[in-house]
């Protein structure tokens, strides 16, 4: 068990996106989002906008008489995924995945900065330099003997098939064995493989961060 939040994972945005010092404090709200693991098990992403999804207890089922089941064991392995489906330039519905099973999924949640119109083109442009700055922080808070041994970062929505054969598998061996296949875009324009593109198909907040850490 833990004795306080863990912010698993966290894309940092506004003018002290690229501050370490600052962001990497579990306290600091300069986020575009969080998804935090609470002390009960359970997960909950939230938005910069105030928006928040979380998972529930599931009930006992049968004869188990552990009592409600919780998203995260601390005592065991666990895989974690958040699937982010950018609607709009400021709107996204997510999905929590716990080793491989659905447990949230929400409507449509605002990333929407405070003072942002969609409509003011001033407005639209500024957002460019915070995306540049942004960064993804994990693992705030933890306690000793908490291990974190891979995060990875799609750039394009995986199914639950994907999610559950590749959580227990490694990137290269999944790569080897055609688990999937993508296309990457050469500076030149050119392309090189095939399958499903890198580049999310809007622009807008879900752009890729500027650094992994």
């Amino acid at each position: 068990s833990i004795t306080k939040e863990i912010i698993l994972v966290r894309r940092t945005f506004g003018s002290s996106a690229d501050d370490l010092e600052s962001v990497c404090k579990a306290s600091e709200k300069s986020f575009l989002w969080e998804l935090g693991l609470k002390q009960t098990g359970e997960l909950e992403f939230r938005t910069i906008a105030g928006n928040a999804i979380k998972t529930e207890p599931q009930p006992k089922s049968g004869d188990d008489d552990d009592g409600p089941r919780s998203a995260i064991h601390f005592s065991r392995w666990n895989h974690v995924c958040v699937i982010i489906k950018q609607e709009s330039i400021t709107t996204s519905s997510v999905t929590l995945y716990s080793k491989g099973v659905r447990k949230a999924s929400s409507g449509s949640l605002s990333f929407s900065p405070p003072g942002f119109e969609v409509d003011d083109f001033s407005g639209a442009s500024a957002l460019d330099p915070m995306l540049e700055k942004s960064h993804l922080v994990y693992a705030l808070d933890h306690p000793k003997g908490f291990r974190l041994t891979e995060l990875r970062a799609w750039a394009m929505e995986r199914n639950e098939d994907d999610i559950r054969t590749l959580m227990t598998e490694y990137l290269e061996c999944a790569e080897v064995k055609r688990k999937f296949k993508v296309k990457i875009k050469k500076k030149n324009g050119g392309e090189r493989g095939g399958g499903t593109g890198l580049a999310p198909a809007k622009g807008g907040l879900l752009a890729p961060p500027g650094g992994l850490l």
